[in-house]
């Protein structure tokens, strides 16, 4: 009885490793230049490290392409340990916030937000402006940064996309 248990621990953690798979390169959208660089959101449900980063190094060597995780700020164990994220930059990952949580975020994560651009690990500021209702607001945003971090700083948030676009190499965008 415990050996059928156990088998069917075993391939139920193997489906849903699949399925997480399956999801995460569906969702590995192309609309950048030769697809050097691709966004990739990873699953709300996902929690576990080693699986994400085994996620992201596959879709990375599968399309051959330098992943930028959108919406780091919504997954704490990401940027919670500090090693997580620089062990994706070492595969090359840029990483990406929302505008509204520079914002409006709540304050813990509002704060976990700008420390991760004060410490460089931010490389993109962007909207996640789907309708009219989540508006776009980079430019508030950006002053926000500009007046917490600097004009440095934002500089570089302004500059970065700019310099994907023209396929810059990571190591020209991370600071």
């Amino acid at each position: 009885m415990y050996i059928i248990i156990v088998i069917i621990i075993i391939i139920s953690t193997m489906v849903l490793q699949l399925l997480i798979t399956i999801k995460l390169l569906i969702m590995v959208k192309y609309n950048l230049l030769d697809k050097q660089r691709e966004f990739i959101e990873i699953p709300h449900n996902e929690n576990n490290f080693d699986r994400v980063y085994d996620l992201v190094e596959r879709v990375s060597s599968y399309f051959n392409v330098k992943p930028i995780i959108a919406h780091i700020e919504r997954f704490r164990y990401l940027y919670a340990n500090r090693n997580n994220l620089e062990n994706l930059r070492r595969l090359g990952c840029l990483f990406q916030i929302d505008a509204a949580v520079v914002l409006m975020g709540k304050f813990f994560v509002k704060r976990a937000v700008m420390n991760l651009i004060s410490d460089g690990f931010v490389d993109i500021v962007a909207s996640d402006c789907h309708d009219e209702i989540r508006c776009p607001n980079l430019e508030p945003a950006y002053e926000v940064i500009e007046k917490k971090l600097g004009k440095d700083v934002c500089d570089r948030l302004k500059k970065n996309p700019y310099l994907i676009l023209e396929n810059v190499s990571a190591q020209k965008i991370m600071p």
